[in-house]
Parts: structure tokens; C-alpha cells; sequence
């Protein structure tokens, strides 16, 4: 009995390298390999449907501006942990990233890039090597965050795609250009409520600043924090947690 021809998930894997130009592939790259558990590509045609009076069916089909997103869920490798920049910690588990990414275009081929030369950063990092400290609303007189559970941090950098008419019938390239707009700088933190400093800070409005450290030396850090939301989730039989959410202006990784 022959099988069909199919491709296994352990036969994927994804590589990455930044760019020094927008949208050109720089030459001979050294691609990085990101540990993904999933990706999630989309690529949209955006198809220009044209009806008109006189018939139930389209009177034309045109190509439009074509939409290539992606999705990934990966493990950082702590040779490598900022690679990529939205960070998931839970107790009992490893340091987990969702980031989506808009791309320019998309294209299909069979062979390597020319030229490239592909590392992978193996292995990942457990929850206990990537504690929180607390500080000053600068940054300074951190402390360890004892009575942390998990966090999480999000940077949302609400890009813009800028779509401009192109000559020679090349239109359904995305954009041109890429646009950063406001960046968003938020989180949470959950804590076992071993006393009521969180409140006190939130019903004052302090400000503070919150690092997260990584492996290999690296770390986030956001300053100018406040607390967003003080909601102390209590059922019986359990102890007091806290989830509190937060906000920052500012954040330096390094």
C-alpha cells in the first residue's frame, strides 16, 4: 500500500535573520532557527470582487493587496532569549513567546536561500531563571519580587502597513513602507497576597519600575510603572492571590 506524499510537523522549521534595508533579504545570510511548538501563516489576495445589476454572479475577479501574516509560539533559547520579545512565564514551565508578525510579501521556493548558513539556538528556559525585580519608578534599588507566582509582559509596537500605487500591475504587493505607531507597554503579575503594599502603591498612584531578568545576562526593564487593576481573587480552601495588571512608558532590553 503506498502512502501519499506528506510532510510532518518535525520536518518544519523556522529560521529568521534581520533586516538592514525594508524588505530586502540581505545577502548570504546567517539565518537564526527559533525553537516554534506552532506557526500560524496566513496570506490573504485580497481578492477585488466586482458584482453588478443583471447577474447573481461576479461580473470580475481581481488580485488585490495581499496580506502575509505570521504567528508563532516559540521556547527562547537562553544562548538567545531576546530574539523575540513577548515573554509568557508560568510556574512549572519553561519561558514561552507569542509574537505575530506582518510581513511585505510572500513567495515559494524549493532550495535554501543562496548563500545562507543556518544556527539554531537549542534548549529553553525554566521558570526559575527568569525572576522579577521591583524598583524605584527610573529603575533603580531593585529588589527580588519574592512573592511573584508568574508574569507576563506584552509590547504591542500598532504598526501600520502604508499600501501606495505601484506601476506595471504590481499592486498586490503589501506596502511600502511599515509604520510604527504608539507603542503599548503592559503586563501582569500575579502574586500570593502576603501584604497589602500593592494596594497601598495603587490607591497612591506610585510609580515604579519592573525587571525581568533573562538568561545570559540579559534582561527587560520597565520604568515608570503604575497599577492598572487590584483584583484579589479569593475562594475557599485556596489562599489570597492577586493578579495585578500594569502599565509602563518605557522599556530597555539588553
Amino acid at each position: 500500500m503506498s502512502l501519499p506524499d506528506t510532510y510532518g510537523a518535525q520536518e518544519t522549521k523556522v529560521y529568521y535573520v534581520a533586516e538592514s534595508s525594508y524588505g530586502v533579504l540581505p545577502t548570504s545570510p546567517a539565518m537564526l532557527g527559533i525553537n516554534v511548538e506552532e506557526h500560524d501563516p496566513s496570506i490573504d489576495p485580497g481578492l477585488l470582487k466586482i458584482y453588478g445589476v443583471g447577474s447573481r454572479d461576479l461580473q470580475a475577479l481581481y488580485a488585490g493587496i495581499r496580506k502575509v501574516k505570521l504567528k508563532l509560539k516559540h521556547i527562547p533559547s537562553p544562548l538567545s532569549p531576546i530574539t523575540l520579545l513577548q515573554y509568557t512565564a508560568k510556574t512549572d514551565a519553561v519561558l514561552n513567546a507569542d509574537v505575530d508578525l506582518v510581513g511585505q510579501n510572500a513567495s515559494a521556493g524549493t532550495a535554501l536561500i543562496s548563500g545562507a548558513t543556518y544556527g539554531n539556538y537549542p534548549g529553553g528556559i525554566p521558570f526559575y531563571d527568569p525572576p522579577v525585580q521591583l524598583g524605584t519608578a527610573s529603575g533603580g534599588s531593585l529588589s527580588s519580587f519574592t512573592d511573584c507566582t508568574d508574569w507576563q509582559f506584552e509590547i504591542k509596537n500598532n504598526l501600520l502597513p502604508v499600501p501606495v500605487i505601484q506601476s506595471a500591475g504590481t499592486a498586490s504587493l503589501l506596502h511600502k513602507f511599515l509604520r510604527e505607531r504608539n507603542r503599548e507597554l503592559s503586563g501582569t503579575v500575579t502574586l500570593e497576597f502576603q501584604s497589602p503594599w500593592a494596594l497601598t502603591a495603587l490607591l497612591a498612584n506610585q510609580q515604579f519600575s519592573l525587571n525581568f531578568l533573562l538568561s545570559g545576562g540579559h534582561q527587560a526593564l520597565f520604568t515608570y510603572c503604575m497599577w492598572e487593576e487590584f483584583p484579589p481573587a479569593t475562594k475557599v480552601k485556596d489562599l489570597v492571590s492577586v493578579k495585578l495588571k500594569w502599565i509602563a512608558e518605557t522599556v530597555a532590553i539588553t
